[in-house]
Order: structure tokens, then sequence, then C-alpha cells
């Protein structure tokens, strides 16, 4: 959704980071605003209409993935760097699922 391009999307494998989205954009942040102003933008770029159970239902899926990397600084330049993924996934026109 950041990228602006309405077009589909191909799945593609990668030799290190396993399977991804060909075109997704992958932004660094530093701190929770910059994630916040970023999910503000994706959102209003999905296409939305009204439905019977919602008001402004989204017409688009999104996803969302969150990557954490943290290295222990009092370890020196060999420490391990500790890495954690979420994925916030978001179906369009799912609110009527059971």
């Amino acid at each position: 959704m950041l990228s602006g391009k309405q077009t589909s999307l191909e799945l593609r494998e990668d030799a290190v980071k396993g399977i991804q989205v060909a075109g997704v954009i992958e932004v660094m942040t530093t701190n929770t605003s910059e994630i916040m102003k970023f999910i503000l933008q994706g959102n209003e770029a999905r296409t939305k209409e009204r439905t019977d159970a919602n008001e402004a239902s989204s017409r688009s899926h999104a996803v969302l993935q969150v990557t954490v990397e943290h290295k222990d600084r009092a370890h020196g330049t060999s420490a391990e760097i500790s890495v954690a993924k979420l994925s916030l996934i978001d179906l369009a026109g799912s609110e009527r699922a059971g």
C-alpha cells in the first residue's frame, strides 16, 4: 500500500530471506511514531466501500510485518542478533467471517 502502485503482486523465493513478495516496500524505523505514520499512510491508500455489515469496509487485503532486531551491546561486535517478526493481516471483506 505504500508503493502507490495498484498492480498484482508476485511471490518469489530469495535464498536468504525465503519467500518474498516482489515490489513490497521495506522501511527501517527507529521508533513507534514512524511505524504509526506508515500504518496510517497505508490505510489511507486502501480501497473502501460501504457494505451492509460495515460503513467503510476495506476492499483490499493488507499485510503489515514488523521485524525487530536486537543486539546486546555489552558483548561487543561478535554478539548474537535476536530477531522477532510480527505479521498482522487484514483480509478484505472478512467482517462476515464466523
